[in-house]
């Protein structure tokens, strides 16, 4: 699976940081980092997947969801979320519904970030099969 698109749209520069970090330990993947809404959906068009921070700049909440999903169905979006958020945004009204990936920590000494590579090739199996 080496190569696949990784499209972070995420605007804290130590969060994109981070999870580049953990992506490219794995090796699989190629991140295009934009910290945006709309250079992310500039951008989405032929990603194998895109990791979307809710609160953006220009974009907040399931508007984010809606709108990239909008410029690229095919495209599947895991949505990085603090606890809580994913209570809070689960009632999206896209017709696929996104992957979530926790930004917060369960344990003091453990990255949630860590999880990112497994969670974005299980996304992309899922959307594939």
């Amino acid at each position: 699976m080496a190569g696949l698109q990784v499209l972070l749209i995420e605007d804290s520069p130590s969060d994109a940081a981070l999870l580049q970090a953990h992506l490219d330990a794995d090796g699989d993947f190629a991140i295009e980092w934009v910290p945006t809404f709309s250079e992310g959906r500039e951008r989405a068009d032929g990603a194998d997947c895109a990791l979307l921070d809710l609160t953006l700049p220009d974009a907040h909440g399931l508007e984010t969801v809606e709108g990239l999903t909008n410029v690229a169905p095919e495209v599947p979006v895991i949505v990085l979320t603090g606890v809580g958020d994913h209570a809070r945004t689960t009632r999206s009204s896209t017709n696929r519904s996104p992957a979530w990936c926790s930004s917060t920590p369960t344990l003091p000494t453990t990255s949630p970030m860590a999880a990112a590579p497994c969670c974005v090739r299980r996304t992309i199996r899922s959307s594939t099969s």
